[in-house]
């Protein structure tokens, strides 16, 4: 008798203990369902406000930055395709000019600009032998011509409107392989053409363009 008692004793302990699981369970929050989508818009939302999507890299020229290019002395690089730049190198009739190949992540390219501009200073020289730029990457105009104005280059700058610099520099020259620093010297009216791939200081560029007849 006592046994039965006991056991009908936990049989209804054991059923309130589910009862009240049961109960609780009912009773939990549940989500809102627009929570998780509100979470996904706000992280869009971010993205979406950083410089070109989601990216932190090569952001975009500030106003500030965009005032001092417009108040700057120097010139806007001007986007011409492989066969003008070729047209103006074969057809020009000025005597020595001087092509000088680069880009903003050549940094012996860079050192070579700054020699020419200090060479462009002697009158002089600069009366004798056309000096011209040309911009390899068709990337970040911006930051091209901000460097051309900064550096107040006032010679004609040309970016090729390709970015593939190893499709086109045969073109150029049969022997270059699309490295830089290169430097081409060329004068139409009596054939001379003359090549070079490799970085320069300003002794080596003077004593280069000292051994021409200008």
């Amino acid at each position: 008798m006592d046994f039965e008692k006991n056991m009908k004793n936990n049989f209804i302990s054991w059923f309130c203990i589910l009862l009240n699981i049961a109960v609780l369970s009912c009773e939990a929050p549940k989500k809102d369902p627009s929570e998780k989508n509100n979470q996904v818009e706000h992280i869009d939302s971010f993205e979406s406000a950083l410089p070109h999507g989601s990216s932190l890299g090569d952001t975009e020229m500030s106003d500030e930055d965009k005032l001092k290019l417009a108040e700057a002395v120097g010139k806007k690089a001007e986007l011409i395709k492989l066969e003008t730049l070729n047209q103006i190198i074969e057809t020009d009739t000025s005597g020595w000019c001087l092509y000088q190949f680069w880009n903003l992540d050549c940094t012996n390219c860079l050192e070579i600009n700054r020699y020419l501009n200090q060479l462009t200073r002697n009158q002089e020289f600069n009366s004798k032998l056309e000096i011209r730029y040309v911009n390899t990457k068709n990337l970040h105009p911006d930051q091209v011509n901000a460097y051309i104005r900064e550096n107040e280059i006032v010679e004609e700058v040309y970016t090729i409107s390709t970015t593939k610099l190893d499709d086109w520099a045969t073109q150029i020259d049969q022997q270059w392989n699309g490295d830089l620093p290169a430097l081409l010297l060329i004068n139409n009216k009596d054939g001379s053409r003359l090549f070079y791939q490799q970085a320069f200081s300003m002794e080596e560029l003077q004593a280069i363009l000292g051994t021409l007849t200008l």
